[in-house]
């Protein structure tokens, strides 16, 4: 998943996204969507039904989604708020064995988080570094 550059969009403190699950939830959302909420699979924006667990169904390929579907974020069995604590340390160099003791998670969780970011990092530089040799 890329995120593009939005100019208008406020990122919230790192310590406010950290302490509200509610809060970080809908900041995700907003950057994960950008507006609008779509299919992954076949990319329709039109009309998309909310089935009765919280996912959403594409009436034209009849996929089945959360909001974070086809993510770094979709496989994650921690709360949305962690995740922001995690990203925040991780940015500061806290190691991952240190990172456990601010957050209740094992150092088996912490290390395949930061590697599930170094990943991320490294894929969206591959994906630029790419575009940047396209265009000329």
């Amino acid at each position: 998943m890329v995120l593009a550059y939005n100019k208008n969009m406020q990122y919230p403190s790192p310590v406010i996204l950290s302490n509200s699950c509610t809060k970080s939830e809908s900041f995700y959302r907003a950057l994960r969507w950008q507006g609008k909420r779509y299919c992954p699979t076949c990319h329709y924006k039109r009309k998309l039904y909310k089935i009765n667990d919280g996912r959403f169904q594409c009436p034209r390929c009849s996929f089945k989604f959360s909001e974070f579907t086809r993510t770094y974020v979709e496989y994650l069995q921690i709360p949305l708020n962690e995740l922001s604590h995690m990203l925040y340390l991780f940015v500061l160099g806290v190691p991952s064995y240190r990172c456990r003791g601010y957050l209740s998670i094992s150092l088996k969780t912490a290390q395949r988080i930061y590697t599930l970011f170094r990943h991320a990092i490294y894929e969206h530089t591959m994906l630029t570094i790419d575009d940047m040799a396209l265009s000329g």
